[in-house]
């Protein structure tokens, strides 16, 4: 069985601090967007401009295959994500072994916050 996170279309974009990538012109006007996109609205847009600029400065852009994984439950703290464009599922697993989705989110939702704080591994599918 293939891993899900292998697709090839693209269906979102987020920002995350899990990967180092190498940049060049690209890919720096490309992540230039990406944070003022993120600045228009949502959780960066309230924060203030020196948090936004350290944040900035450590952010990275990930694309995600269309259907793709972000992480699953359980997997270890990995980084905090801004979704940029684009939507996710948020799913939490039940004992059935299917998933239940709790919330879709849009463009300039935030996830991943929880798992950095709690002990052990995510608590939800994205």
């Amino acid at each position: 069985m293939s891993d899900p996170r292998q697709k090839s279309e693209y269906r979102f974009r987020m920002f995350g601090t899990d990967q180092m990538m190498d940049c060049d012109d690209e890919t720096e006007h490309r992540s230039a967007l990406a944070l003022r996109a993120l600045s228009k609205q949502g959780w960066f847009s309230q924060r203030s401009s020196h948090t936004r600029t350290r944040l900035s400065s450590i952010a990275k852009l990930r694309n995600f295959a269309k259907d793709g994984l972000v992480y699953l439950a359980g997997d270890p703290p990995s980084g905090v994500f801004g979704l940029v464009t684009g939507s996710l599922n948020i799913s939490y697993p039940r004992a059935d072994g299917e998933d239940y989705t709790v919330h879709r989110a849009g463009s300039g939702f935030w996830i991943g916050d929880v798992a950095l704080f709690a002990k052990g591994g995510r608590l939800v599918s994205s």
